[in-house]
């Protein structure tokens, strides 16, 4: 039984080699939340820095986003001064004339024909242009669907920004008579036409 005794003493050793084995991992366990919060403070500076950097070249770039933009808009109101002064030339009935054919020429049938058959006419003021149309329809119809249009038009092609458009009905007795029996057109024909006329004479024809 004495020998078996002998033998404790030497499990103490091991006790005393644990110990010091706990004090790394205390102070690991201490510095990791001091780096933690200096990493934080630094992201805290970089921040508040780029946030100062920021609200001080914010006035510089509108000052001179403003400035930009003043110097486009004076540009952009000369210019179109300039362009309203030019747009004023003075206009005859012959160039009237002349440019309302040519946009007859683009418009559908119904509105083509109406041109024709009444060219417009310059007033007096030099700037106001009258369209006869034959009936309140026909003029409700263009005054909704195209006088803006040809309006915009005519001040284009007459270089005049002054130019207006004023469409009224004729009067009854002003519309031309068109020939439906063939007596009217006969003699329509031959009124207007000198060599159907000189063709009558010649065979000695009598339009009844």
């Amino acid at each position: 039984a004495q020998p078996a005794a002998a033998t404790q003493p030497a499990a103490q050793p091991a006790q005393a080699t644990q110990a010091p084995a706990a004090a790394p991992a205390t102070q690991q366990q201490t510095a990791a939340p001091q780096q933690t919060a200096a990493t934080q403070q630094q992201t805290a500076a970089v921040q508040q820095q780029t946030a100062a950097q920021q609200q001080a070249a914010a006035p510089q770039a509108s000052g001179s986003f403003s400035i930009k933009n003043l110097i486009k808009n004076a540009t952009l109101s000369h210019r179109e001064g300039s362009e309203k002064a030019k747009e004023q030339q003075p206009v005859t009935q012959e160039e009237l004339q002349m440019v309302w054919l040519a946009l007859a020429e683009e418009q559908k049938p119904n509105l083509r024909s109406a041109m024709i058959q009444s060219p417009a006419t310059l007033q007096e003021d030099g700037t106001t242009i009258l369209f006869m149309v034959s009936n309140g329809s026909q003029k409700d119809w263009i005054m909704a669907k195209m006088h803006t249009y040809l309006s915009d038009t005519l001040r284009e092609r007459l270089h005049n920004s002054q130019i207006t458009l004023d469409v009224d009905v004729r009067k009854l007795e002003e519309l031309p008579k068109t020939p439906y029996m063939p007596e009217e057109r006969a003699k329509h024909i031959i009124q207007n036409n000198p060599e159907a006329r000189e063709l009558v004479k010649d065979l000695d024809l009598e339009i009844k």
